[in-house]
C-alpha cells in the first residue's frame, strides 16, 4: 500500500491536478483515498492528519469500484477489482454501469470471483426485470447480514412507464416503447393516451408481449366509452390483467333505483311510475341516466314493455323495474326480485322501483323504494260499525319485521271539510265508546309474512279527534264527537 505523508510538499489546500503530480498513482491502491478526502476538488491539509490512509480506514462506506461490469445480464461480475480487495465486508459499496438488462428476479453480482450474491432492494424484495438497466450506472451495498447486494435507490421497474407509441384499434391496443419493459410482472404501472374511445372490453399488447385484458374495479371488463381518444390513463398488471387505475369516462357507478322525485303509484291492474330523474345499471353496475320518467305498466300486457316479463298473470307479488333497451325508457312487471327476464324483453339497464300485490283484478298493497328503504301501503280497509274489536292483516313479500308501522285513516269521499285521498294521522285517531272517554283504535305489529291491526270503532262510524288545534273538534248543536263514515283504514310500513 502506498503512503501519503507530510513529507510531500503540498501547500494547505490543493487541486486533485497537484495531488496527481506529486504521487505516484501506482502507490495507491484501490479504496485508499475516499471520496470526501477529494470533495469539490480540493483537499485541505487536516485530511492529512495520518501519515497512511489505508483500506481498512476507509471502511465502512467506501466506493470501492467505478466502472462497467462483466459476465451475463442476470449473472454480473466485477473481475478488474484490485487484489487488496480479498473479501466481502459489511458496507462495502460499489458503483458500476450495467452491460445488459436483467431479465430475471435474481440478477447477481460477483467481485473478483470472491462468490455471486443475489442483488435485493433495501428491503430485501426481490428485483423485477428491467430493475439494472443497460448502459444506466447504480450503487450497491452489501448486507453482510443476509448475504447479499442491497441496490440503492430504486430501480427502473418500478418505475411509471410511458412515452408509448399507441397503436392497435380502439379495443385492441398496442403499447410500443424502445426503452422497455422487456417483460410483464406483477405491479407494472403503464400510462399512456388513449388514441380511440372503445366500443368494448378492451386488451394492451405491451412491447409484443402478449395481449392482457384492460379490466376496472377489479375484473370487470371496460365497456363502450370508458376511454375517449385524448384521455389519459394508468394501469397497473396484477399477473394476469391490467386494471385500470384511472376514472372511467363514463359515470362512476352509482345505486340503481335512486331518483329524483320518484313516484310509485297503483290504480286498479297499472302501476304507474314517473320521476325527474332515475339512476338505472347494467348488469356490472354501470349506471344509466334516465330523465323525465313517466310510465303506466298494465298486468294485462303480457311479455311487451309496459306489460308483464312473462305469459302467466297469476296472482303474486309483481316487482316493479323501468328499463333501457338502448333507446328507449320503459317499464316491466316481473316476479323476479332480482331483475326482469332480459330472455322474454330485452334491455341494457334497469332499475328495480317497487313491488305490488295482485289479486288477480287489482293491485292491492304494494311498497316503493325511498331513500333506501321498503315503504308499505296497504289497500284500504274496510271500517266496519262494530263494538268487538276487528282484526286486519296485510300481507308483504319482505323477509324481515318492518321497522315502523303506521295506521292511519284514509277519506275516501269529502266529509266535514276533509277532501277524499286526505289522510289523518295514526296519532291522533280514537274512539267514542259512548260514556265521553276516548280510546286507542289500534294496535299493530308486523311479522315476517304480515302485519296486523286491531281496531276499535263503535256503530255507525269512527269518531275524530281533531288535533289542528289540540282541542276536540265538536259541532255546536249537539255538543257530540264529529261522526265520519267515509273513511278507511291504511297502513304505512318501513323495512
Amino acid at each position: 500500500m502506498g503512503d501519503l505523508t507530510r513529507n510531500k510538499t503540498l501547500p494547505d489546500t490543493c487541486t486533485k491536478a497537484d495531488v496527481h503530480d506529486l504521487i505516484d498513482t501506482a502507490t495507491l491502491q484501490v479504496g485508499s483515498v475516499t471520496n470526501s478526502a477529494l470533495q469539490n476538488g480540493a483537499v485541505s491539509a487536516d485530511k492529512l492528519a495520518s501519515d497512511s490512509v489505508t483500506h481498512t480506514k476507509l471502511r465502512p462506506g467506501a466506493h470501492l469500484y467505478h466502472g462497467i461490469v462483466s459476465g451475463l445480464a442476470d449473472a454480473l461480475t466485477l473481475p478488474d477489482v484490485s487484489t487488496a480487495y480479498t473479501a466481502y465486508a459489511d458496507g462495502d459499496v460499489f458503483v458500476f454501469e450495467a452491460s445488459a438488462t436483467n431479465t430475471t428476479a435474481t440478477p447477481t453480482l460477483e467481485v473478483r470471483s470472491l462468490g455471486a450474491k443475489t442483488i435485493q432492494s433495501q428491503s430485501g424484495a426481490t428485483l423485477r426485470p428491467g430493475s439494472i438497466k443497460a448502459g444506466c450506472k447504480y450503487e450497491v451495498r452489501y448486507d453482510a447480514s443476509n448475504s447479499r447486494w442491497m441496490l440503492m435507490g430504486v430501480g427502473e421497474a418500478y418505475r411509471v412507464f410511458g412515452d408509448f407509441s399507441v397503436g392497435g384499434t380502439a379495443n385492441a391496443v398496442t403499447l410500443t416503447n424502445f426503452l422497455e419493459p422487456i417483460a410483464l410482472f406483477t405491479g407494472l404501472l403503464l400510462e399512456f393516451e388513449v388514441d380511440a374511445d372503445n366500443t368494448g372490453p378492451v386488451t394492451l399488447n405491451v412491447n409484443g408481449l402478449g395481449a392482457k385484458a384492460l379490466v376496472e374495479r377489479y375484473d370487470t371488463p371496460l365497456v363502450g366509452g370508458d376511454l375517449v381518444a385524448g384521455q389519459r390513463v394508468m394501469a397497473v398488471y396484477d399477473g394476469t390483467n391490467f386494471q385500470l387505475l384511472s376514472q372511467t369516462a363514463n359515470y362512476p357507478p352509482q345505486i340503481a333505483g335512486i331518483g329524483e322525485e320518484l313516484a310509485v303509484g297503483r290504480s286498479g291492474a297499472d302501476i304507474t311510475v314517473a320521476a325527474n330523474r332515475l339512476v338505472l345499471s347494467d348488469a356490472n353496475g354501470r349506471p344509466k341516466m334516465a330523465s323525465a320518467v313517466s310510465l303506466t305498466l298494465s298486468h294485462s300486457n303480457g311479455k311487451t314493455q309496459n306489460g308483464r316479463d312473462e305469459v302467466s298473470a297469476s296472482a303474486n307479488w309483481w316487482y316493479v323495474y323501468v328499463c333501457y333497451d338502448g333507446t328507449d325508457t320503459f317499464g316491466l312487471l316481473s316476479r323476479s326480485d332480482a331483475a326482469p327476464d332480459a330472455a322474454e324483453v330485452s334491455y341494457t339497464h334497469f332499475a328495480k322501483v317497487g313491488v305490488a300485490y295482485f289479486d288477480n283484478t287489482n293491485f292491492l298493497q304494494f311498497a316503493s323504494l325511498r331513500h333506501g328503504r321498503w315503504c308499505l301501503e296497504s289497500e284500504q280497509l274496510d271500517v266496519t260499525a262494530n263494538l268487538a274489536p276487528q282484526a286486519h292483516s296485510v300481507s308483504h313479500p319482505f323477509s324481515a319485521m318492518p321497522l315502523i308501522i303506521r295506521v292511519v285513516l284514509a277519506c275516501i269521499a269529502d266529509e266535514d271539510g276533509y277532501v277524499a285521498g286526505e289522510e289523518l294521522q295514526g296519532d291522533v285517531i280514537w274512539t267514542y265508546n259512548g260514556s265521553g272517554e276516548y280510546l286507542p283504535t289500534y294496535t299493530a305489529w308486523g311479522s315476517t309474512t304480515a302485519i296486523k291491526m286491531i281496531q276499535r270503532v263503535e256503530a255507525g262510524g269512527v269518531y275524530y279527534r281533531h288535533a289542528t288545534t289540540g282541542v276536540v273538534a265538536l259541532p255546536a248543536a249537539s255538543g257530540s264527537p264529529l261522526l265520519l263514515t267515509n273513511f278507511k283504514w291504511k297502513i304505512y310500513a318501513e323495512f
